[in-house]
């Protein structure tokens, strides 16, 4: 895996592994917890390059993606993982044309859940946001769109994403 990239995006196509946590609310019959997920992604960048609007962006593969939580409500492990293998075009663009950070992270998935034994798949989410590094900086905290989910009277609802460092 690659090291970090503080100044600029990686200047050649590499890997890289990216800690998060992810936060959501669960609640059912009343009853409501914070759940702080464990999450690793893996990605491989293409070769920066300068978008139509002139600031630079790199694209990315999201080749793996993995989150884990227990949940004391439903006494029960909870996964979510990316799932197929048509993985969506994730990119980082510049919001300056000066510099490569911050810049704008766009992270589109296909993934499924796992609650115990029960699994759903052919979810559809994003991770969306402003990062001050590449991968992330501890402290950069971005939205997760997409990943509220209702099944049999348990919901749950993203709050945001947060890197791990």
């Amino acid at each position: 895996m690659a090291a970090e990239h503080r100044d600029a995006y990686p200047t050649n196509p590499d890997e890289f592994e990216i800690l998060s946590k992810p936060i959501f609310t669960l609640s059912r019959d009343g009853r409501s917890e914070l759940l702080v997920f464990d999450a690793r992604m893996v990605v491989n960048t293409a070769q920066p390059q300068t978008n139509r609007r002139g600031k630079r962006q790199v694209n990315l593969e999201i080749t793996e993606w993995v989150a884990q939580a227990h949940s004391t409500l439903l006494d029960q492990d909870i996964v979510m993982r990316q799932e197929g293998d048509d993985h969506p075009q994730s990119r980082v663009t510049a919001q300056n044309f000066d510099s490569d950070f911050p810049g704008e992270m766009r992270f589109p998935m296909n993934w499924a859940i796992e609650i115990g034994q029960e699994r759903i798949a052919g979810l559809q989410a994003e991770a969306v946001g402003t990062i001050n590094a590449f991968p992330p900086a501890p402290g950069d905290v971005f939205d997760i769109v997409g990943k509220d989910l209702e099944v049999g009277g348990t919901r749950l609802v993203a709050v945001a994403c947060a890197h791990a460092a």
